[in-house]
Order: C-alpha cells, then sequence, then structure tokens
C-alpha cells in the first residue's frame, strides 16, 4: 500500500512538474513541408527519367540518315525532351528553395507558437496552401474548365425527356386500345 502510494506522488510530481521542451525537428510535423518534401522527390524522378530519355533520343539522332524525314523527327524529339528536361530544372531548383526556406519558416513560427503556448502548425494554413496549389495546377484552358452550355442543360434536365415521350405515347395508345375492346 506504502509502495503504491509512493509510485502515484511520483508520477503525479513529474507529470506536474515534468520538463516540457521544443521539438527540435519541428518541420517533420508541418503538412507543408511533407508535401513540398514529395514534391521535390517526384520531380527529381521526372528529372532523371527525362535525361534517360534524352540520351535515347540522342542514341536514336546518331543512327539516322543526314536529310531524311526521320532525322527531322528525331531532332524534334530531342529538342521537345531537352525543353521538357530545363522547364523541369526549374521546377526542381524552385522546390529546393521553397523546402529550405519553409524549414527556416518551421523553425520560426515553431518557436514563436511554444512560447506563445498556441497550437503549431495552423489548419487553416495548411488550408491555404491546398487551394493555392489547386488554383495553380487548374486548367487555363476555358473549355476545360467551364462546361459546355449543351453538358449544363443535360445535366439539368436529363435525357428522360424522350423517354418520357415514349411512354406517354405508349399509355395513350394502350388506353385507346382498351376503350375499342370494350
Amino acid at each position: 500500500m506504502r509502495c503504491f502510494r509512493l509510485i502515484f506522488v511520483t508520477i503525479s510530481l513529474i507529470s506536474i512538474f515534468g520538463c516540457n521542451r521544443p521539438d527540435p525537428n519541428p518541420h517533420f510535423m508541418d503538412p507543408i513541408y511533407k508535401h513540398l518534401g514529395e514534391r521535390v522527390s517526384q520531380t527529381k524522378s521526372q528529372l532523371d527519367t527525362e535525361i534517360k530519355a534524352l540520351e535515347e533520343a540522342e542514341k536514336t539522332l546518331a543512327k539516322t540518315q543526314p536529310l531524311t524525314h526521320e532525322r527531322k523527327v528525331a531532332e524534334r524529339d530531342v529538342q521537345s525532351i531537352r525543353k521538357r528536361i530545363e522547364g523541369l530544372r526549374q521546377e526542381f531548383d524552385y522546390l529546393s528553395i521553397r523546402l529550405e526556406r519553409r524549414l527556416v519558416e518551421d523553425k520560426v513560427n515553431y518557436r514563436l507558437a511554444f512560447e506563445k503556448g498556441e497550437a503549431w502548425p495552423d489548419p487553416e494554413e495548411y488550408k491555404a496552401y491546398l487551394t493555392t496549389l489547386r488554383l495553380n495546377q487548374a486548367s487555363k484552358n476555358w473549355n476545360e474548365r467551364v462546361p459546355k452550355l449543351q453538358d449544363r442543360i443535360l445535366a439539368a434536365w436529363p435525357s428522360g425527356g424522350a423517354e418520357a415521350k415514349k411512354e406517354t405515347g405508349n399509355s395513350e395508345n394502350q388506353t385507346k386500345s382498351g376503350g375499342e375492346e370494350e
């Protein structure tokens, strides 16, 4: 009984006077940091794939005869792959810089929230990040974003109109034939 009280008092004291230290790696809790890290790794793998495709396209270009249609196609393929590689390198560099900046921001913001005793990370910031990401990835083509008038009409009034006309026509025929039989 006495041992039980001693254990209870010890646990109570530890929980009351326990040390509350800041996390040395707060960025691991941040969903924005995690998402940026995933995007960096995806972009890196896409870049590696495109570099391998460029090597293959250059080998194909070297094997073609000059002044032929195959050579023109191979040159066009090499140029398009180089353009994609350039875009992927830009995206990779941007995301890497953004990831490093987010790491610093996380450490500063976590420390401020920890000192104030507030919850961190802010869920509203993550929602705003996802909204911005969705808007940035949305198609810039009007025809893809806005439904056509005919599609909206069909959505509002399903094609059941034609079937309903057939059914009403059949029911009218049955009543006429039913009246003749009597």
